[in-house]
């Protein structure tokens, strides 16, 4: 199918126009798209202050001949525009919306290439699975990316939701796979990385214009939170930041990038993203853990991550 006859969707905000959804009743499984973006420079402009990160972002700054690319964590909401009508989630209103009322609790990602600049990217993927665990329904979105055919990056979301026990009923209980590995005693380190999830920031990336429990301090209250949440792809994008960082191109080019996020991040918290190699295969992948602390020193995400190896 050539490019011409796919809808183009926004690269880097929601879609201008759409429903309110949930995140399990709404969605079911089978594909999804295709849909097109572009990605422009002002684009990874924008994604580069969010996460306080350089731009231009050079793919090998710290492994190989540098060349313009946006970061690889820029295509958060190429999945989210996947389910088009659909433009955000219904919010609970819970203290810990990851435990007790749902939110993006997983993200995991294969970056198999650079993201290019001004080129059009192919978007397809769909509903994956759909299950249960501890009371909440998970639902599974897969991405796939594409540029003249060839894959890019492939993702998946894992969003949870509180449901009924009725809903629950009528779905397979999941147990959970198991936490990343601490860190041997001896492991090399890297990081840290400090970064202020600040409500500028949180703005930002939701877009000009949203009002929801991120972006609004009187609805963020009332829905019986302290301050607005920060979202999830800012601790994934923080993480895949450290990881750049410390592995350039060999990261944006066969890295691997899966987070769990524990606990809430609110407007204000100062994050601490920090990385220790588990496993380095000469000539081949070097294998991290990587996890990210807040303001009181608790684990707000952790996760697992490779990068390719000269």
């Amino acid at each position: 199918m050539g490019s011409e006859t796919i809808e183009r969707v926004p690269a880097t905000l929601k879609l201008p126009e759409g429903r309110n959804g949930d995140s399990f009743g709404d969605l079911h499984v089978g594909p999804l798209g295709p849909y097109e973006l572009v990605i422009t420079e002002a684009d990874v402009e924008r994604w580069s202050r969010i996460h306080e990160e350089r731009f231009p972002w050079a793919v090998g700054e710290s492994g190989g001949a540098g060349y313009l690319a946006a970061p690889p964590h820029i295509l958060y909401y190429a999945s989210q525009n996947l389910l088009k009508p659909i433009r955000h989630f219904e919010s609970a209103p819970r203290q810990n919306l990851l435990r007790e009322g749902g939110g993006l609790a997983r993200y995991w990602a294969e970056f198999c290439d650079a993201v290019p600049i001004n080129e059009p990217i192919a978007i397809r993927g769909g509903i994956v699975e759909k299950f249960v665990r501890r009371g909440l329904g998970y639902t599974i979105v897969e991405l796939g990316a594409y540029v003249a055919g060839e894959p890019i990056q492939r993702h998946w979301k894992a969003w949870a939701r509180g449901i009924s026990a009725e809903e629950a009923a009528q779905w397979p209980e999941r147990a959970s796979d198991p936490r990343p590995p601490e860190a041997p005693a001896d492991a090399v380190a890297f990081g840290p990385i400090i970064y202020g999830a600040s409500q500028e920031h949180i703005n930002d990336f939701e877009g000009p214009g949203e009002r929801n429990n991120h972006t609004d301090v009187e609805l963020a209250r009332r829905s019986g939170l302290p301050a607005p949440r920060a979202q999830g792809g800012i601790s994934f994008g923080l993480l895949a930041r450290l990881m750049h960082e410390q592995f350039g191109i060999g990261f944006a080019r066969g890295g691997e990038l899966d987070v769990r996020f524990l606990d809430t991040v609110f407007a204000g918290d100062t994050l601490t993203a920090r990385g220790a190699i588990i496993t380095d295969e000469p000539g081949e992948r070097v294998r991290c853990r990587v996890w990210i602390e807040g303001t009181d020193g608790g684990l707000r995400a952790v996760g697992l991550a490779a990068a390719r190896t000269p």
